[in-house]
């Protein structure tokens, strides 16, 4: 329990002092990721994009080649890649899965709107787990374009928009 300590007598303006200081106890630690605010990211990370802000960006904040260029359906888990030999969409191995997608711990899907997704490790994503997390932001969209053509950055760190294809 939290001790407020007993009221004392004294001049009125020592209970408003007191409620001040009781708040300021109660207010919850900070984050330990990505805050949307007013439309804007604001990230505790420790990139050059974060430190600096935008446009400064570090060169590796960006999703994999590999995984840009996935067969996925929009809003759907089921990803393939494209092989060479056959010329054909073949369903992705464990070691395709377990490749980091993504080498940071926040990502920010910005459309619709901002959808911020923390890696389960806290440290970055693999395939299987953006592949996952991508699908639920886009779960139930209805469109005539629904073939995933690549994530670019957003104007944000760590912030990035599909494009899809019919």
């Amino acid at each position: 329990m939290l001790d407020v300590g007993t009221p004392k007598a004294g001049p009125p303006s020592s209970l408003p002092s007191r409620v001040t200081a009781l708040k300021e106890m109660l207010k919850p630690p900070p984050s330990s990721g990505v805050l949307i605010q007013r439309g804007r990211i604001a990230t505790t990370c420790d990139c050059i994009g974060c430190k600096e802000g935008a446009p400064a960006r570090a060169k590796d904040d960006t999703v994999s080649d590999f995984f840009n260029s996935l067969s996925i359906r929009r809003g759907k888990t089921e990803v393939k890649k494209y092989d060479r030999e056959s010329q054909t969409l073949v369903e992705l191995t464990e070691e395709d899965y377990n490749q980091v997608a993504y080498p940071y711990p926040h990502f920010v899907y910005m459309d619709p709107g901002p959808v911020t997704f923390t890696a389960p490790d806290g440290k970055a994503f693999t395939v299987r787990q953006l592949a996952e997390a991508f699908a639920k932001a886009e779960a139930g969209y209805d469109s005539r374009y629904i073939f995933f053509e690549g994530f670019e950055w957003g104007k944000d760190p760590h912030s990035f928009l599909a494009y899809f294809g019919s």
